[in-house]
């Protein structure tokens, strides 16, 4: 697999690239993953650090605001998945003081819920068949399954 990807540029923003040809006025780039992934991690831990400055009722019906263990134990598991998982990823806070994290792929969408103690997922199929794994403790082995299982989505 080549370490880099083809991405298209209108000039608003720069980054490591090296421009390959120009097509209508835009610049076809070639950008190592590496630069990539670290553009989306990134973009997950700004998002994580906007939660944390929620007040309480933050929804206007009374949710708490969001912990700042349960950011560091998603923060955690993010560390422990693909870095190419990161550019389907969006993080939002969750009702009850927690992260929910999705992951969007071409067959539905993982939605993971992080607390202080525990973890909890599960997989809505586009057909609408729904995997509940409810529940689990942080601990490396279902930090693992998790990353794994994004892993065999993508």
């Amino acid at each position: 697999m080549m370490d880099t990807c083809a991405i298209m540029w209108n000039g608003a923003e720069q980054g490591d690239y090296t421009p390959m040809s120009m097509q209508r006025s835009q610049f076809v780039l070639r950008m190592k993953h590496s630069v990539l992934f670290s553009h989306y991690e990134r973009c997950l831990m700004k998002a994580m650090d906007d939660l944390i400055t929620l007040q309480d009722d933050w929804d206007g019906y009374g949710a708490p605001s969001v912990s700042r263990t349960a950011v560091l134990r998603c923060r955690k598991c993010l560390k422990a998945f693909q870095p190419s998982l990161y550019a389907r990823m969006t993080v939002v806070a969750n009702e009850w003081g927690g992260v929910q994290l999705h992951y969007k792929f071409i067959g539905g969408q993982v939605c993971c819920d992080f607390g202080d103690d525990r973890m909890s997922y599960y997989i809505k199929w586009n057909n609408g068949k729904v995997e509940l794994h409810s529940f689990e403790e942080y601990t490396e082995s279902n930090i693992k399954s998790l990353g794994e299982v994004l892993y065999n989505l993508a």
